[in-house]
């Protein structure tokens, strides 16, 4: 018989986000936030990162499946003042490892964006879980990349000037609706 129920097939894991800000501290010389160059050099804030629809789907190896691939609508990185890049369906590969069951993770991952900024994003994000709606963490990475990917310059004019960026960052993050659903919650 062909008829399967849904409780009976092998289920993999999956996390879901709305929206994903984070401000970061990075090596960059003016703050992308501060307006000016005059008066942005010496602050903590120098830049923010940006991720839209985040969706992140287990690959299950041997049982385990804290192994994910995974993707964004949006990915928008402000380094600091020059320093950018912006990812459409960027390619994210990472590891899920929960610190205490249901609340604090662990999350290191190596992210590709294609178009229309070209960019290699490497990091960690620890996770602390609040509730189904809300997370918080702190991240750190390093990024490198070209700002305009092989498009004009005045389709990404908000973007600025910088043509190429790479820095290391480290900052703190809120997750709005991002959630990881576990092979038992499916």
């Amino acid at each position: 018989e062909l008829y399967t129920e849904w409780k009976d097939h092998d289920h993999s894991s999956w996390k879901v986000g709305l929206a994903d800000i984070t401000f970061v501290n990075t090596n960059s010389e003016y703050s992308a936030i501060g307006g000016s160059e005059t008066d942005s050099s010496t602050s903590i804030i120098k830049g923010y990162f940006m991720r839209l629809a985040n969706a992140e789907v287990a690959i299950p190896i041997n049982g385990n499946y804290n192994l994910y691939a995974g993707t964004s609508l949006l990915s928008l990185y402000m380094m600091g003042l020059n320093g950018n890049g912006i990812g459409v369906l960027p390619l994210r590969v990472g590891y899920w490892h929960q610190l205490l069951k249901d609340e604090l993770s662990i999350d290191p991952f190596i992210e590709y964006g294609y178009y229309p900024s070209s960019y290699f994003n490497i990091g960690a994000k620890l996770r602390l879980r609040f509730s189904d709606r809300f997370n918080v963490g702190l991240v750190g990475g390093y990024i490198s990349g070209n700002t305009l990917g092989g498009i004009g310059s005045e389709t990404l004019d908000f973007l600025g000037d910088a043509t190429s960026f790479d820095g290391y960052y480290i900052g703190l993050s809120f997750s709005l609706l991002d959630r990881i659903f576990y092979p038992e919650e499916l």
